[in-house]
């Protein structure tokens, strides 16, 4: 039997993860939003509470990355209620089986993760994203299409890598930063909220 998801979100992320979970082994059952009404939209989370038990679905976080503070609260606030968030990975990507993958995370088509990488809760790594041997991934980060972490690496929590840049091996991003497309980053300075 198909374990059913919400996906907490219905702007263009959560539809974006409607369609990546076309692809997985989940059903999908409607979009929770407290903001706004539409096609798939089930209402808010207290609606939603209502008609869902922890039980008879997990959910999918389908905040973006424009407030990554929020988003995390939200994620905690959820859990609270009682619910699992779900991990959704397409069956594309490639995921060592030493690799780490916690819970909510976000692995869509054409990934590759390493021997010995973890990625943390709530993350997200877009199409194209690299993962080298031994890296960290914090929690609720996006990594955005076809960025390369490599070997030895350690992103922060609440971070945003830029589509094609490239974390230098042994390289520490700490927490709260966002580095541009296209750049190539090593040691970062320990300033939060920083832009690369």
């Amino acid at each position: 039997m198909r374990k059913k998801v919400l996906i907490y979100g219905a702007g263009d992320f959560g539809r974006i993860l409607k369609n990546l979970i076309r692809y997985t082994d989940y059903e999908f059952l409607g979009f929770i939003s407290d903001i706004s009404e539409g096609e798939s939209i089930l209402g808010s989370f207290e609606d939603v509470k209502e008609i869902y038990s922890t039980k008879q679905a997990e959910i999918v976080m389908g905040i973006g990355y424009t407030d990554l503070k929020n988003r995390w609260k939200l994620y905690n606030d959820v859990k609270s209620s009682g619910y699992k968030f779900a991990s959704v990975i397409h069956p594309n990507s490639y995921i060592c089986d030493t690799a780490l993958i916690d819970e909510g995370a976000i692995i869509m088509s054409g990934v590759n993760i390493d021997f010995n990488a973890k990625v943390g809760t709530l993350s997200v790594l877009w199409p194209g994203t690299v993962i080298s041997h031994d890296s960290v991934i914090g929690n609720n980060s996006f990594i955005s299409p076809n960025a390369t972490v490599c070997g030895f690496s350690s992103i922060g929590n609440n971070c945003f890598i830029g589509a094609n840049s490239v974390v230098v091996d042994h390289t520490d991003v700490p927490n709260d930063v966002f580095i541009k497309a296209n750049q190539i980053v090593k040691n970062v300075a320990n300033n939060k909220s920083q832009e690369l």
